[in-house]
């Protein structure tokens, strides 16, 4: 997977969930770039290609790492929304403040939630994503750097865009029947799951 399928599944994810319903869309943006920061390790391919074959999939995809980057990006996310305190509505010609989100324990342990759980989802989609076939020739660093062990269970071939199809087909869809949010990324996750397990089973 790329980027931007990181940050599409993990818009998908955060929509099923449904916290867009309470939290609003900022939310779901911010579940986006949260998605994709396990890859903040790709940025050792300008250090060479050995640096980038030895670092990415290591230094940001392991299980501290990944969900501890997210989470805190998430959090210093929200804290950005509340900051930003009212902003002029105009009403019968006439400017007034409207009301900012105001700050909320509960609602900052649902961003942060919500940024560990789209770093997971990057982490185990990594898991099915690394190979060709079933022999893994990029596996991930589960336990790095308490274990140099590595994880892979390549499902899906590298060139595969069946996934990225799904979800684009889904932020269409989003575009035009945004109400119906939550049904569509549920549906989106189903599908993805049976592609992944289809694709799996061919592959064998």
């Amino acid at each position: 997977m790329l980027y931007y399928d990181h940050a599409m599944l993990g818009i998908t994810v955060a929509l099923a969930a449904g916290v867009h319903r309470r939290h609003g869309w900022p939310l779901i943006v911010t579940a986006g770039v949260a998605a994709m920061l396990p890859d903040w390790d790709g940025l050792s391919k300008l250090a060479g290609p050995e640096a980038y074959r030895e670092v990415h999939r290591t230094w940001g995809h392991n299980l501290l790492a990944a969900p501890l980057a997210s989470g805190l990006f998430a959090g210093a996310a929200y804290l950005c929304y509340v900051s930003g305190g009212g902003r002029p509505t105009a009403r019968a010609g006439h400017e007034r403040p409207r009301a900012g989100p105001t700050f909320s324990g509960h609602a900052l342990g649902v961003w942060v939630a919500v940024g560990v759980l789209v770093a997971l989802s990057h982490v185990l989609a990594d898991l099915v994503y690394c190979g060709r076939r079933l022999s893994p020739d990029w596996p991930v660093a589960l336990l790095w750097p308490f274990s140099p062990r590595r994880w892979g269970y390549p499902l899906v071939p590298w060139s595969d865009l069946g996934v990225t199809l799904l979800l684009v087909g889904e932020m269409l869809a989003l575009c035009v029947c945004a109400s119906r949010a939550r049904l569509l990324a549920c549906a989106t996750l189903l599908a993805v799951f049976g592609y992944v397990g289809v694709r799996g089973l061919w592959a064998e």
